[in-house]
């Protein structure tokens, strides 16, 4: 989103193949032309671009001006990048424009149907072994509003050593975090005076692990609750819930590690339910 907010009444021109998108300016059209202009004042752009383009003078004077004036000639202006321009990215020659406001919404769509596609569209997808691991980091890459997490138990060796992937599960915390993105952790159970060394340990690795990281974001809340479910939730609408301990386990498998499912939810009337018991916090 960052890309469009400081382009308010642009002209973006994207890629059909491969979704490459840049911005339209005068520069764009030196570079297709292959000129050197950053000393033209306004007359010798007009020229230039009347000369090169082939286009009407409104329309180089549009290119000029920028916002709502360019949007006016945008089909006559992709019919011609169509004809000159190759892709950066994939070499084809294949635009479609945009204003900005245009493109906020279909890169806040693709995101959201790539998510859905991740978690099974309308079905439940079931995620067995090392692969549930896999499927709960990539969540929280994929994150854009609030990353919920309920777990009875904390190791912070797997939090901050590399399990999976290359990054540690921490600096994809805190990298969610720098992104705005809230983040929830409810753990724990109920601390009694039978409590055995793992379970005082769990406690105290989480207490660790809050003081490591409240200082970067106010969007981090953490909960000491009584739990003994595993459930994940993304952007309330996307959840992982299992046998499968997300901050506690690894995920790395051998012919002696028990077996562990966890189903993959797109639907509300699932979700919901979950969020209310356990993330109203």
């Amino acid at each position: 989103m960052g890309l469009f907010s400081k382009n308010k009444g642009s002209l973006f021109i994207r890629c059909t193949h491969c979704g490459y998108t840049t911005k339209v300016t005068k520069e764009l059209f030196a570079k297709i032309l292959g000129a050197a202009t950053v000393g033209f004042g306004f007359k010798a752009w007009v020229g230039f671009l009347f000369a090169g383009t082939g286009f009407a003078m409104a329309i180089c004077i549009a290119i000029l001006a920028g916002g709502v004036a360019m949007m006016a000639y945008a089909k006559t202006i992709v019919e011609w990048l169509n004809k000159r321009y190759s892709c950066p990215q994939c070499s084809n020659k294949s635009w479609d424009t945009y204003e900005e406001s245009e493109l906020e919404l279909l890169d806040q769509k693709e995101q959201e149907e790539d998510m859905k596609e991740f978690f099974g569209g309308e079905d439940t997808v079931v995620y067995f072994d090392e692969k549930i691991r896999v499927a709960f980091e990539a969540g929280i890459k994929h994150a854009q509003s609030e990353i919920a997490i309920a777990v009875p138990f904390i190791n912070k060796s797997i939090i901050s050593e590399k399990i999976t992937l290359k990054e540690t599960l921490q600096s994809l915390i805190v990298d969610a975090l720098k992104r705005n993105v809230k983040v929830k952790i409810l753990y724990g159970m109920k601390k009694n005076t039978s409590d055995d060394p793992a379970l005082q340990q769990a406690r105290q690795d989480m207490k660790s692990f809050f003081a490591e990281l409240r200082h970067l974001s106010k969007n981090l809340k953490i909960k000491e609750g009584n739990v003994h479910s595993k459930v994940v939730i993304y952007d309330k609408k996307y959840m992982l819930t299992g046998s499968f301990n997300y901050l506690s386990f690894g995920g790395k498998y051998d012919k002696n590690t028990r077996k562990e499912a966890t189903n993959a939810h797109y639907e509300q009337k699932r979700i919901k339910p979950f969020y209310e018991e356990y993330f109203n916090f």
